[in-house]
């Protein structure tokens, strides 16, 4: 990439914004240097406040980040390069033109694996694109139709050509490299107290003992005459350029640093323009302000090319102050500062602040306003023409041409040769060759995302499953199994049958507030994607669950299927507490698909006060049904957020490749917009709550190998958009992380930016569920393990260490997460069930549903809901044990009238209660 450039105009915009959109608890605030000034110079601001001061210290510098490391990205180094593969020359349909686009394709056979076996890399001036995808039918090798196709981008120009020439694997590497940056270089400025403009900062002669001690502890000094490593554009020859210089490697990357203090100093010149052409030609400039008090105004520097500017301030105690200004045109990045911004020594300063400016120099390369985007575009485009061009003109072999098994032996040589020099020369993009004093600073213990093993030997395999608390139910061939998670020793873990295999369980959700557990049937377990054919939807009340001995049998569950739930194929419930408004409000608490019909229903609990001896379960009330073009696939039931006067919205992905978004308040019904150019698959959809308006719904739409993500107005929520590197079979949001369950592996993206953060390679992985933990289980040499991924250590409220070892914390309205050594599921009580529910409606003056149907919905027409009666749904539960029968009967039966007139007002049938034009539920008179 080029040392110089001025960035394009960009858009403002508001005057805060939520970092990684509306999931993010985060807000920057802009820093304006003058009324008048163009967008491109005005700064977001990251000073810790903006971190919710709820998320754990030590979690969160546990969790410091690197985005799109080179070893997750590199793909054609780490896999392609030095093993047999092959190359091609293609053309794509052009995307704004009809003038195809020149592209490249490299392709690899995995052999003997079942699930994976061609990995593919596109490449396009845009930048390369990685696939993971099965090989053609029956192992005939590799479909060169499908494997394009499945990029998204449309079919191939009829002529693919195949290079045969070795040295194209030096000019994929060069084109791999072109990418990013191979290395790195920061400046660092020094200010003294009150100085407020570059000239002064720059104009420092000698350093400061303080800010010696800082720039030593970033790297090591070396001297800048002979210097053999990365120069960063200092003239290490003839020393034209200063004495010293500061060099680090952090992950397997040279970085040099241009100490103001170190480069040359010019009595007679005001403006120093030596130190400024090293400086300002950074993209990120550490300031070191020795007065913490001092204003700092990034537009005081003048530099087109600087994007990112880290104040560090020293304050009297020995700690150090940051805060981090970056230029709106850049896309937002990682890890966020933490609240206070205040780190204890140098060492903790050193690592946060080059894993945070390492993330931001990445981020400037890929702004699509700036000039970084354009210069990338234009050289890896001059690049693939150029290698289409040479290449065109070897594609055909001249006589005399070695075998075919020759050739292939030299290409794979030539290809193990040059890898063999990039590592020897210390230069390989793999490489995690870090510095003493990176690996000091390197905080300890293991990664958020480190699955914690519940077991590695699973008497057989779970179809579906859910959390009960710190415990987990899994469905599989002998029955619904409850698996004692959280009080289970190494290697013994506790199962109890729940329900036997009369009856096959593909679907389970289990919502702890009002006590219920959801389960969809289908014929038997190998018909889970029957789509509905046999399916039926139960609610059975958890309190039945737990207190009965033996196991429940179809028989016994057909009490609890519910009404109009034959031949369901998917279903979705609402998380939100159940309580007096809800219930007035009629908010949707199950949504079931059956073909292309959707049914909603309102949940009305025999107990809403939890009034011990009086039992559990409720009654379901059918509100709606809507009509679609297409069989559904999935469902996305918002809840997490209804508030006061908030809308209900139900999302849904339908067989023919769209996604419609349902306002259950109006039965307006919006098609949302993607971006795919290809034939759409979708693979599912969920909402995902915002922690800091409840009032608004964001939904994520996964296809192909594509996620979007939408507000329910039907808009873009987010600016960027996420591409795994194979399909999904599932997705689960976990703030601020995104993965992606693939056949063998699963990706994990941060939520900030949409950036690849990590990818576990696991066999045959299977996701179950996402509830007080990431629940999956993978399956390796005829064993099956069950693993959890700690949400707690995702989210930053703990580490994996701590929630393996066994502190997790005490979460509001969770009573399963005490730690259970000497109790069982079974003892605990109902009544703490109900009374300790999780955050949902604050429950007064909420507005109701009007129910007043759109005009011409373009995809989905609700239909007349049939009229409630008395005994629709019931899901009473029978068994009440005996600790939970009161002795003073008279004030339970106060306290049960008072209760029962709310629930009989609430669960009225439709007849005794009217719709008036404005939306209010008001008392029928004959």
């Amino acid at each position: 990439m080029a040392d110089d450039g001025a960035d394009g105009a960009g858009a403002d915009g508001d005057d805060t914004f939520a970092v990684g959109g509306p999931t993010s608890q985060a807000k920057y605030t802009r820093y304006n240097r003058r009324a008048s000034v163009s967008a491109e110079l005005v700064f977001r601001i990251e000073d810790g406040r903006e971190t919710s001061s709820q998320v754990d210290r030590a979690a969160l510098m546990g969790n410091i980040l690197l985005e799109n490391p080179d070893i997750e990205t590199r793909w054609y180094f780490k896999y392609f390069l030095g093993n047999t593969h092959k190359n091609y020359l293609i053309m794509l349909p052009g995307e704004e033109t009809i003038v195809p686009e020149s592209a490249l394709l490299s392709v690899l056979h995995i052999p003997g694996d079942e699930n994976v076996s061609v990995r593919a890399i596109l490449w396009r001036q845009s930048g390369s694109e990685r696939l993971l995808t099965r090989g053609a039918k029956g192992g005939r090798g590799i479909d060169l139709k499908k494997v394009v196709s499945e990029f998204g981008h449309g079919a191939a120009e009829k002529r693919v050509t195949e290079v045969k020439d070795p040295s194209m694997q030096q000019q994929l590497l060069v084109l791999e490299e072109q990418e990013g940056f191979v290395h790195c270089k920061f400046g660092v400025l020094y200010a003294k107290a009150g100085q407020l403009t570059d000239d002064d900062m720059f104009s420092n002669a000698q350093a400061s003992p303080g800010f010696e001690k800082f720039y030593r502890a970033l790297g090591s000094v070396h001297e800048q005459l002979g210097f053999s490593g990365f120069r960063g554009g200092l003239d290490t020859a003839s020393g034209t350029t200063g004495e010293h210089m500061v060099h680090t490697t952090e992950f397997g990357k040279e970085i040099v640093f241009h100490v103001s203090t170190l480069l040359p100093f010019d009595e007679k010149n005001r403006q120093q323009l030596e130190r400024k052409r090293h400086v300002g030609n950074d993209m990120a400039v550490i300031v070191y302000q020795e007065d913490p008090e001092t204003e700092f105004d990034p537009g005081c520097i003048k530099s087109q090319y600087t994007h990112i500017y880290a104040r560090v301030s020293p304050l009297p105690n020995g700690e150090f102050k940051l805060a981090i200004y970056t230029k709106n045109t850049v896309p937002e990045y990682g890890p966020p500062l933490p609240n206070p911004a205040i780190f204890k020594d140098l060492e903790e300063l050193r690592h946060f602040l080059l894993v945070k400016l390492l993330n931001g120099e990445k981020s400037t390369l890929r702004s699509p306003t700036s000039s970084f985007a354009v210069k990338k575009s234009r050289t890896l485009l001059a690049l693939i023409t150029s290698i289409h061009n040479d290449q065109s003109r070897k594609s055909t072999l001249p006589r005399g041409s070695p075998s075919r098994a020759k050739m292939v032996e030299d290409f794979r040589q030539k290809g193990q040769s040059i890898k063999m020099t990039k590592i020897a020369a210390g230069k390989a993009p793999t490489s995690m060759r870090t510095s003493t004093l990176a690996r000091a600073a390197a905080p300890a213990g293991e990664e958020p995302w480190t699955p914690i093993c519940i077991t590695s030997n699973l008497a057989e395999p779970i179809i579906c499953g859910g959390a009960w608390g710190a415990d987990f139910v899994g469905s599989g061939p002998s029955g619904l199994q409850l698996y004692y998670v959280e009080a289970h020793e190494s290697g013994k873990l506790q199962t109890r049958l729940l329900i036997d295999s009369s009856i096959a369980i593909v679907q389970i959700s289990i919502d702890e507030g009002p006590g219920m557990m959801y389960l969809r049937s289908s014929g038997s377990l190998d018909d889970i994607d029957d789509h509905g054919k046999n399916g039926q939807v139960y609610a059975v009340p958890l309190e039945m669950v737990m207190h009965r001995e033996d196991p429940i049998n179809k028989k016994a569950l057909k009490k609890f299927a519910v009404v109009n739930s034959k031949g369901s194929s998917v279903f979705s419930i609402s998380t939100s507490a159940v309580n007096t408004a809800v219930m007035l409000q009629k908010t949707c608490k199950l949504a079931i698909a059956s073909g292309k019909k959707i049914r909603t229903y309102h949940f009305i609990p025999t107990n809403p006060a939890g009034v011990p001896g009086m039992g559990a379960g409720g009654q379901l009330i059918q509100l709606q049904e809507f009509q679609c073009q297409d069989h559904i696939g999935n469902i996305a039931l918002a809840g997490m957020g209804v508030t006061q006067g908030a809308p209900q919205y139900m999302c849904c992905s339908l067989r023919s490749g769209e996604f419609v978004l349902i306002n259950l308040d109006s039965s307006a019904t919006t098609t949302l917009a993607l971006s795919a150019r290809a034939a759409v698959n979708p693979v599912m959809c969920l909402q995902v709550p915002d922690p800091i308006d409840d009032s608004q719904s964001e939904f994520v739409l996964c296809y192909n190998k594509s996620v979007e993500f939408k507000h329910a107005n039907g808009r873009d929520s987010r600016q960027y958009k996420v591409s795994f590197s194979a399909r999904p079979f599932a997705i689960s949001y976990v703030y601020p992380y995104l993965l992606g369950f693939t056949a063998d592996s699963i990706e994990v993206v941060t939520m900030i930016n949409g950036s690849l953060v990590k990818t576990l390679q696991l066999a045959r992985c299977k996701y179950l569920g996402n509830k007080n933990g990431v629940f999956f289980s993978s399956a390796s040499g005829g064993t099956i393990s069950l693993f959890k991924m700690s949400a707690d250590a995702l989210s930053g409220k703990t580490s994996v260490d701590r929630e393996a070892g066994g502190a997790a914390p005490v979460a509001k309205g969770n009573v399963f997460v005490r730690r259970m050594s000497s109790s069982t599921a079974a003892s605990l009580t109902v009544s703490g069930l109900r009374n300790l529910q999780p955050d949902g409606n604050s429950g007064e003056g909420v507005s109701p549903r009007n129910g007043r149907s759109p005009r011409g919905s373009p995809r989905i027409s609700p239909v007349p809901s049939p009229a409630a009666s008395p005994g629709q749904s019931p899901i009473g539960s029978p068994f009440t044990s005996s600790r939970f029968r009161q002795s003073k009967k008279k004030q339970a039966a106060a306290a049960a009238a008072k209760e029962a007139k709310v629930a009989k007002n609430a669960s009225a049938p439709q007849g005794t209660l009217e719709r008036k034009r404005s939306g209010m539920y008001l008392p029928s008179h004959s």
